[in-house]
């Protein structure tokens, strides 16, 4: 194996005597992760990839114990690598991430609904094993009510404790003793859940699904437990960035738990339901990662809630955005988008700007009736703005959808598609 001496360009061949069976079974756009471990007499360079180790001529030196990502060009008997910068690794794991994550993604409606059934139905209860059924009625249990959520104080809670920022206070547990990761978190709850039930329909024993792994590829894991946890709501709102979320409305689904009619097909219905569901936090993780990599900072939060017994979702997009107004003053600029279906109101639309003390408020109601009940309470939401302290609002009431995007800002996609 040869390593050419521009390191940003560095293509990395097997010799015939270090590839293997292990080696084989690489694939054309796979990252890997290496070290150097050592350096033979003959002048070639031992490195560690994986579990394996193989030899390689460098004319560049190399130290031993540095550390660098390849990327396979050709796979094959003789597999040829690449060296790649770690900013350049980080952006094709979240690419490969991606691709694994968003065709498994799904709504979170039909797990609140199935979680409900088990808690509030008894002969539902013979579903599962005992140890997955009082995790689940937990879960559902420890779900904030809807009333709840229009405390300030419980809301930004809840929004602190998201599945988002799962890794984010994990990593602020080990550099700050004593802040613990609440039980409540969802995202905990749900991987828990999954290791005590049977794989979903279609899922070798031997292979562990991407959502319900303990961890994800290690460049965006790493990444991921670098992200802050979402700064307290003290300073200003920011205008909209050009990575928007698409609302949608969750209206209440039928437990379809109900339909099976044998425990293992109920467990391995739920465990399907767990996985995508765990599969949306971390496209919603992602998209976080991805605006920060190209210098924003949006988050996108699901806050699952109980309301009459019944499992929904509030969906938040929240911006945070910094600007030089001069040499000495930055101006910062929060918004957040919410999307939320009221019932028999119907689905809510909303978009909420605050630039310094001024505050402008879009919303959207798809019923008529629910439109003419805001415009009735309109005063009443002005007047709870001004005791806050925010004279200088704006509130705006609309019929329908909001077009997307909410701004003039330019789109831009998760994923490049070229066709």
């Amino acid at each position: 194996m040869r390593i050419d001496p521009a390191p940003s360009l560095a293509k990395l061949t097997l010799s015939a005597a270090t590839a293997g069976a292990q080696t084989r079974q690489w694939s054309v756009g796979q990252l890997l992760q290496a070290s150097v471990t050592g350096r033979a007499a003959n002048g070639e360079y031992s490195l560690r990839i994986g579990q394996q180790e193989v030899r390689a001529q460098s004319p560049v030196p190399l130290q031993i114990g540095e550390r660098m990502a390849l990327k396979v060009l050709e796979a094959g008997q003789l597999p040829v690598l690449q060296r790649i910068s770690p900013d350049a690794a980080l952006k094709e794991t979240m690419s490969q991430a991606l691709r694994d994550y968003l065709p498994r993604q799904s709504s979170v409606s039909p797990l609140l609904a199935n979680l409900s059934h088990l808690s509030t139905n008894a002969d539902a209860r013979a579903q599962l094993p005992p140890s997955a059924l009082k995790l689940a009625q937990s879960i559902f249990q420890q779900l904030p009510r809807a009333e709840q959520l229009s405390s300030p104080g419980i809301l930004k809670q809840q929004v602190e404790n998201a599945a988002l920022f799962l890794e984010s206070r994990l990593a602020a547990r080990v550099l700050q003793p004593g802040a613990g990761v609440p039980q409540e978190n969802f995202k905990a709850s749900l991987l828990r859940l999954a290791a005590l039930l049977p794989l979903p329909q279609g899922e070798e024993k031997s292979q562990q699904n991407p959502a319900t792994a303990r961890q994800l590829q290690p460049g965006v894991s790493s990444a991921l437990f670098k992200q802050p946890l979402l700064p307290p709501t003290t300073t200003q709102p920011p205008q909209t960035s050009p990575l928007q979320p698409r609302p949608e409305t969750e209206a209440i689904a039928k437990p379809t738990l109900a339909l099976q009619n044998f425990a293992e097909e109920a467990g391995r219905e739920l465990a399907k339901q767990v996985e995508s569901v765990l599969s949306r936090v971390v496209v919603n993780q992602l998209s976080s990662l991805n605006a920060e990599q190209n210098g924003q900072q949006q988050w996108l939060v699901d806050i699952p809630m109980r309301e009459n017994n019944n499992g929904k979702l509030l969906q938040l997009h929240i911006e945070k955005d910094e600007k030089q107004s001069s040499e000495q003053t930055t101006e910062t600029h929060w918004s957040f988008s919410l999307s939320i279906d009221l019932g028999e109101l119907g689905p809510l639309h909303a978009r909420v700007s605050l630039h310094g003390d001024r505050l402008t408020a879009n919303l959207w109601a798809e019923q008529e009736q629910t439109l003419d009940l805001i415009n009735q309470h309109s005063d009443y939401l002005g007047g709870r703005l001004v005791e806050v302290g925010l004279e200088n609002n704006q509130v705006r009431c609309f019929m329908g959808k909001p077009d997307l995007p909410l701004n003039d800002a330019p789109q831009e996609s998760l994923i490049s598609q070229h066709v």
